[in-house]
């Protein structure tokens, strides 16, 4: 509900050009997988790292569902905190 509709329309836009098709209604909806759409890891980068470049915002996740383009989009992805450094690493 946070996201905007015109945020949807150009998500499905790319989302369309990388699949070199439109997406279809039910294909357009949160829950929906990049491998129910057809598509692997790699292609789920570059959609990805295209979704960061035109709006702007940057997550340390790679969305695995349309619902989490359309919040890498909207900046609602959340960066995760720094990992600490691993046990030793002061030695």
């Amino acid at each position: 509900s946070k996201v905007k509709p015109e945020t949807k329309s150009a998500v499905a836009e790319m989302l369309g050009e990388k699949l070199k098709r439109p997406l279809s209604e039910g294909e357009n909806a949160a829950d929906v997988t990049f491998l129910q759409l057809g598509m692997d890891s790699l292609d789920a980068m570059e959609v990805s790292l295209a979704v960061e470049q035109r709006f702007g915002f940057r997550s340390d996740d790679v969305p695995t569902t349309v619902g989490g383009l359309w919040a890498l989009a909207e900046g609602l992805a959340q960066n995760a905190p720094p990992k600490p450094p691993p046990a030793g690493w002061f030695d």
